[in-house]
């Protein structure tokens, strides 16, 4: 509640108190959770290199539990924060591997927001061709998507 109300301070308390519970029970699962929260607080707050330390921790966990469906979110939560940052290249990566994942667990929706991020990224490399193939892949997801939509 702290972080949707913008009181992004008491939020980050919340979530390391958290994480020092989920620590002591050995909890990995929620140990995870609250690193990726913590770093989604961070990047709120425009302060990257703290979330990308929370994401980068999150993310090795999510690698131990083989949590593929996480890990593709936060390969893609790595991506938006580089892209954030200005870090172009880290970000592309990050996306790209997310999409890989999100192919191989079939879960397209999480590719529309990463193309929309890789658009930008090409946006800002002023690369108009490249940005535009991904603005119509990520139209071309979503208007494939809206019938699952629809249908649920």
């Amino acid at each position: 509640m702290y972080e949707y109300a913008g009181d992004y301070e008491k939020a980050a308390e919340r979530y390391t108190s958290s994480l020092k519970i989920d620590e002591k029970l050995n909890d990995q699962v929620g140990i995870s959770y609250a690193l990726s929260n913590l770093a989604g607080v961070y990047t709120l707050q425009k302060k990257y290199l703290q979330a990308e330390k929370y994401l980068l921790q999150s993310l090795q966990v999510r690698k131990i539990l083989k949590d593929n469906f996480q890990l593709a979110l936060n390969y893609s939560d790595l991506g938006s924060n580089y892209l954030s940052a200005g870090g172009f290249a880290k970000a592309r990566l990050y996306l790209d591997t997310s999409n890989v994942l999100a192919d191989h667990l079939g879960y397209p929706e999480e590719k529309s927001p990463n193309y929309e991020m890789l658009a930008a990224i090409a946006q800002n490399e002023i690369a108009p061709t490249t940005a535009l193939n991904f603005y119509k892949l990520t139209t071309a997801l979503r208007e494939s998507l809206f019938p699952l939509d629809k249908t649920k």
